[in-house]
Order: structure tokens, then C-alpha cells, then sequence
């Protein structure tokens, strides 16, 4: 049966007044046949603010806005980093790679001619850590001496 907006519309009202009258998200979902994720939509388009703080969708918005950091928005409604972190990641949220905001990757910039005067100040060279052979390529290379039966033998 397709309902018509105008019957979506009275539904989302007594959805409302069903909050607002004390009922939780889950006693109105299970009343209206609906998600619990469907009833908290519901009540963010219609603002109307979920209790207890934590409307996961509002701290969505803020996070994503990229004014405030996960743990600020926990320290801010009371709850642990990882519950925030989970209700965000529930409310579909895009987070943001660590080490903070990058406005150009350093793949995506340009690159420049060289100034010839930054060529004193750049870096020598870096040198490798491995030991050079020193072995003329002429010169037989000595194997190392398999063992004898005797010191297979544990004898020594």
C-alpha cells in the first residue's frame, strides 16, 4: 500500500508527538513499524532534538563540517571517543584521515622549476647503510665449510 505525502506528513507528526510525549525511539519504531534509523530521520528532518544527546546525525553535520574532532564532540555530550566513533560511524559519516586536514596532497602540487639559488640548501644525497662489496668480481668466492659427520653428531 503506497501512502501519499499527505498521509507521510500525519504519520510524521504523530511520530513526533509520540517522541515528544515521552515515548523512546525504540518504543515509537516498534508502534509505527518503522527502524529505529527510520524514527531518528524522522525527528532530524522535523529538528526535533533526540534525548539524551546523542543524535549521532547532529554530531555527523559538525564532525563533517571539519569544525571540531571526535573526541571534543564526546567530551562535549558526555560519552567515550569510542562510542562517539561508533554512533558516527552508524550515522554514515565520511571521517576525515589522521594527522589532520590537507588541503593539496602532496602528490596533486605542481611542480617548479628549480630556483638556482636553493641549490646550496638542499640535502646531500643520502648515503646507504649497506656495506659495499669490495670483492674484485675476478677473485672466487669462498663458501663456508659444510660440516662434518662428526659435528652433525652433536660431538664436538
Amino acid at each position: 500500500m503506497t501512502q501519499t505525502r499527505a498521509q507521510h506528513e500525519q504519520r510524521d507528526t504523530q511520530i513526533v508527538e509520540a517522541y515528544t510525549g515521552g515515548d523512546n525511539e525504540h518504543q515509537v519504531a516498534e508502534r509505527f513499524g518503522l527502524t529505529v534509523a527510520a524514527i531518528e530521520k524522522i525527528l532530524d528532518d522535523r529538528q526535533v532534538g533526540v534525548r539524551g544527546g546523542r543524535n549521532y546525525r547532529v554530531h555527523r553535520k559538525t564532525y563533517e563540517a571539519g569544525s571540531t574532532s571526535i573526541r571534543a564532540l564526546a567530551r562535549e555530550v558526555g560519552v567515550g571517543y569510542a562510542t562517539m566513533h561508533t554512533g558516527l560511524a552508524h550515522a554514515g559519516t565520511n571521517f576525515r584521515g589522521h594527522g589532520g586536514s590537507r588541503a593539496v596532497p602532496a602528490a596533486a602540487q605542481p611542480t617548479h622549476r628549480e630556483d638556482p639559488g636553493t641549490r646550496d640548501r638542499a640535502e646531500p644525497p643520502r648515503r646507504s647503510t649497506r656495506t659495499p662489496d669490495t670483492t674484485p668480481p675476478s677473485a672466487p668466492r669462498i663458501q663456508p665449510a659444510s660440516p662434518s659427520p662428526r659435528d652433525r653428531d652433536g660431538h664436538r
